[in-house]
């Protein structure tokens, strides 16, 4: 008892000197953030996470809460995620996460600072758990506390911290599950690694993966150690019970699984980046010395930061020396070092996606604790292991300037970090020298502890500083401002007084007129602050319906990018079909408004400096149709009619065709379309050479212009199209060309630059027609592009008569290659006729909220209902009292058969398997109460 006593003690001892040690580094760290009064919420041309996204989710969990707590419940669905989606699923990672409810206590205007101390305190919680999981493998309460800190402000969760911090969640996930493990192992309760397992679903699909693998594979490697010589059937036994214990976590977290299978498996996930190579980049590998010092990507993409404190850099030598005797960590740290050096392991470990970074939180644990290991007498008391390490760090520095002043390819930036690192570096290792061989009894050796101790942690405040500068976080923050004077300025704040005026359904639209602009004025998402029902989202979970059904149409506002679905590009028919009635446009920044909106818009309000314009027609949450034709058939007629084809009937699955009574089935070549080409010409502008022979365009310098000549054209929809344009990746010769880039200054720098040189062939297309500016983009191979995006439309709005140029810019130098460049006429004559026809016949609602809603409609024939609501398992509709089969309609939304009559529609929302889930979730509490019951008795 007295040695578990005075290790408890010792444990609180590490635990305060660890919380005081953070506060001080925070503060350090973090000071231009406290001066400024800014926020961890971060936007920029790279990174939309922080007020597009982040933000406005924890402003609809707060409206959520609030309106729980009057009574009110929580509403299953939410027609301002996009179109509509449901709140579980979008919300469920950060529905249980306690720091959540710490958020959403700030008023919506300083929610953002409500998110920033979150994130601090995940920091912070991530430090702790590896200091108590140190504990727990009986490492010294210095040890721990030294780990704990590095931890807490390791390059990843630094960069996780300024990125997207919900994210940090895993860094205190995974101790804790090896914590857990770590107590199976010793016969003690399993209640925390089942807790941990349960805690571990609810962060997300990426976490549990990654940490999934990890924790098992801890388990195999570690098992050896405590069960040497035990046959296989103690094996087989032992691993049951380790298994039987993940499920019971598992269990306990169904609703939680069943939301992430959900949204995944209807999710566009399509994309890739670098899946076609073996290796990185060879500037990427050459790069690693660099990443220990600070935050920059090595390897993999996205979240790919090792940077870790300086005496963790130190202690790598040992670290590798003495990996027999350390054990699991270190062998961990040295194969996992190994597999971050392929793109292969790198997708393993993100789900056989693309190659991220996302797991080196879990390389970062096991470095650092592998190090921390020899923070001892035993190593640090032999001066051949001070001088190797001294050796090692001057190497490292020298390496990093090197790269930069040698061989060309690097940074001041980096080479500022390094020589910091290597300062902290020297002092550390001089107060090692003094503690250990001249200043070892009595006071002068607490003096040095107490002096190293101090240099410790200023070397790991200053280093993480030297990281955020490096990596641009505190340059990118400062830029941003606050929040709260983003918010006043979007356009969804005239929604409520608009909503207040027009109590039926529809939705509103808005276009962009650049992708940075999209940030600065943070509409992505904003429609979640004010409640607004809108055809926009921004999600890494895109329903793939949706990105197929702007495919289908040739709209590629919508099928650019798996993540971003910035409207319909105010194309009348899809606006119409989505249920627009109202366009918000804002005085401050779209002057012009009108031109952007489009066909049948017209003037209708300023609202508190936001202009407001009126679609003459709308559908709102449907109407009926006397006709339908198959997918198939849908697909035989130009992409830029299919939505005039929409206009007149139901498209329904090939699938279920022979399934439908009443309705007719068109001839889809008989049904009213209108489409003419332009006649144009095409010529090239500055940076350009255009070969209409050969259909080529080579652009050499920062853009290539070009201007389309058009004749005249009248009552028309004006659209631009660049149909089979592609930009073949340019070599590196092309790049120094072409681009005027700069060469390296050393031959051998060069070798290295054409070696790692990579270029994707993305590119974007700007088009410029009198008030209108819109722009199309090109994601291939990016990790959030599509790859098979054929045509790519750029609608210029509506004019009753047009003529003159288009100026046409494209971003990228190189050589593209295209099948046809041609502008077309749009009529609006199917629109008139029939926008007109379902409006007048459309569904009348008598009464709707976010889950319910029921009304009435005439159909003059037997047809089929169509309903502009995402088609989504979970739906219920009832026609006169009755179930009513749902139809997957027009590919992305939702129909179902009517006779002719007028009828009694109610639809309903319920989490078709929400029900189910919770049952599985009390049987894992059940289960987990009966394994904590036996083992206490066998105990």
């Amino acid at each position: 008892m007295g040695a578990y006593k005075r290790e408890k003690n010792l444990t609180k001892k590490g635990l305060g000197i660890y919380s005081a040690a953070f506060i001080i580094t925070a503060l350090f760290c973090y000071v231009l953030f406290i001066i400024k009064g800014i926020s961890f919420l971060k936007f920029g041309s790279s990174n939309v996470d922080g007020l597009t996204q982040t933000y406005p989710a924890y402003v609809a969990i707060r409206h959520m809460i609030q309106d729980l707590l009057a009574g009110r419940g929580i509403d299953a669905w939410n027609w301002s995620l996009g179109l509509g989606a449901d709140n579980f699923e979008y919300f469920g990672s950060k529905l249980l996460n306690p720091l959540t409810y710490l958020i959403i206590l700030f008023p919506d205007d300083k929610i953002d600072m409500g998110y920033t101390i979150a994130t601090v305190l995940r920091q912070y919680f991530a430090g702790l758990c590896f200091f108590l999981c140190m504990r727990e493998v009986k490492l010294g309460w210095k040890q721990s506390v030294a780990g704990g800190l590095s931890f807490a402000f390791c390059g990843w969760v630094l960069g996780t911290a300024l990125n997207q911090g919900s994210f940090c969640n895993a860094a205190i996930v995974l101790p804790l599950l090896i914590m857990g493990t770590e107590k199976i192992f010793k016969g003690k309760s399993p209640a925390l690694f089942i807790l941990s397992v349960a805690f571990c679903v609810t962060t997300g699909v990426t976490w549990t993966y990654i940490t999934g693998i990890v924790a098992v594979g801890y388990y195999l490697a570690r098992y050896h150690d405590y069960h040497s010589g035990e046959g296989f059937g103690s094996f087989a036994k032992n691993l049951g019970s380790f298994v039987l214990y993940g499920i019971s976590g598992i269990l306990i977290s169904a609703p939680f699984i069943l939301s992430m299978l959900c949204s995944m498996t209807s999710a566009t996930t399509d994309t890739e980046a670098n899946s076609r190579t073996l290796a990185f980049a060879l500037d990427k590998y050459l790069s690693i010395p660099e990443g220990l010092f600070r935050t920059v990507e090595v390897g993999a993409v996205s979240y790919s930061y090792i940077c870790i404190s300086i005496i963790c850099i130190l202690l790598i030598p040992m670290a590798i020396k003495n990996a027999k005797k350390i054990g699991t960590a270190a062998w961990l740290a040295i194969g996992l070092s190994f597999a971050a050096m392929f793109p292969f392991t790198s997708k393993f470990f993100n789900g056989f996606s693309y190659p991220a970074g996302r797991w080196y939180y879990v390389l970062c644990f096991f470095i650092i604790w592998a190090c921390v290991e020899c923070l001892n007498k035993e190593t640090l008391g032999n001066k051949k292991n001070l001088i190797v390490m001294g050796a090692w760090l001057i190497l490292l520095v020298l390496w990093v300037g090197a790269m930069c002043f040698v061989i060309d390819i690097g940074s001041k930036g980096a080479v500022l970090a390094a020589l910091s690192g290597g300062f902290y570096g020297v002092m550390l290792l001089v107060c090692i020298w003094l503690y250990y061989f001249k200043c070892n009894k009595g006071r002068t050796a607490r003096l040095v502890e107490c002096i190293g101790a101090l240099v410790l942690i200023a070397s790991i405040a200053c280093s993480a500083n030297i990281k955020l500068l490096g990596g641009d976080y505190i340059g990118d923050h400062l830029k941003l401002g606050k929040a709260a004077e983003k918010i006043s300025a979007i356009s969804e704040r005239a929604v409520d007084e608009l909503y207040a005026e027009d109590e039926d359904f529809y939705r509103t639209d808005i276009s962009y007129r650049s992708n940075s602009e999209l940030h600065s004025k943070m509409r992505a998402n904003s429609n979640l602050i004010y409640g607004n029902r809108s055809v926009y989202t921004y999600s890494s979970l895109i329903d793939s319906r949706w990105n197929k059904f702007c495919s289908v149409i040739g709209n590629n506002y919508g099928c650019f990018a798996r993540l971003a679905v910035m409207s319909n590009d105010n194309r009348a028919y899809a606006d119409f079909l989505t249920g627009v009635k109202y366009y918000l446009g804002s005085s401050e920044y779209e002057k012009n408004a009108s031109d952007y909106a489009g066909y049948d818009f017209e003037k209708y309000a300023d609202i508190d400096g936001v202009e407001v314009l009126k679609a003459g027609n709308s559908i709102g949450i449907g109407a009926p149709f006397t006709e339908y034709i198959s997918e198939s058939e849908l697909m035989t007629a130009p992409q830029l009619v299919r939505d005039q084809i929409m206009m007149q009937a139901v498209v329904v699955p090939d699938s279920k065709v022979d399934e439908l009574d009443g309705a007719e089935h068109a001839d889809v070549s008989r049904l009213e379309t209108g489409i003419s080409t332009v006649k144009s010409d095409i010529k090239a502008g500055k940076n350009t050479e255009l070969d209409k022979a050969n259909r080529t365009i080579t652009v050499k310098g920062n853009k290539g212009h070009l201007t389309v000549s058009c004749d005249k054209a009248e009552k028309c929809q004006l659209v631009l199209s660049f149909e089979g344009i592609k930009r073949a990746p340019k070599t590196y010769e092309e790049h120094l060309q072409y681009d005027k880039a700069r060469s390296s200054s050393s031959a051998t720098g060069e070798l290295i630059k054409k070696a790692s040189y990579r270029d994707r062939g993305a590119f974007t297309i700007t088009a410029e027609k009198g008030n209108i500016k819109k722009y199309s983009y090109c994601e291939k191979d990016s990790t959030r592009g599509f790859n098979d995006v054929y045509a790519y439309n750029i609608n210029l709005g509506y004019y009753d008569s047009v003529e003159g140029d288009i100026e046409i810019s494209l971003s990228e130098s190189g050589i593209y290659s295209y099948d046809s460049i041609c502008v077309y006429a749009i009529p609006m004559n199917v629109y008139d006729q029939y926008a007109k026809k379902l409006d007048s016949s459309k569904l009348q609602l008598t009464e709707w909220d976010n889950d319910r809603l029921s009304g009435k409609v005439t159909a003059k024939e037997n047809g089929i209902l169509f309903l502009s609501i995402p088609y989504k398992e979970g739906w219920r509709i009832k026609v006169d009292g009755r179930d009513a089969q749902i139809i997957n309609a027009d590919i992305a939304f939702m129909g179902v058969e009517v006779s002719a009559g007028e009828h009694d529609i109610e639809l309903s929302y319920s989490h078709w398997g929400m029900k189910p889930a919770l049952l599985v979730s009390l049987l894992g509490v059940i289960m987990t109460g009966i394994i904590l019951i036996k083992r206490r008795k066998m105990a």
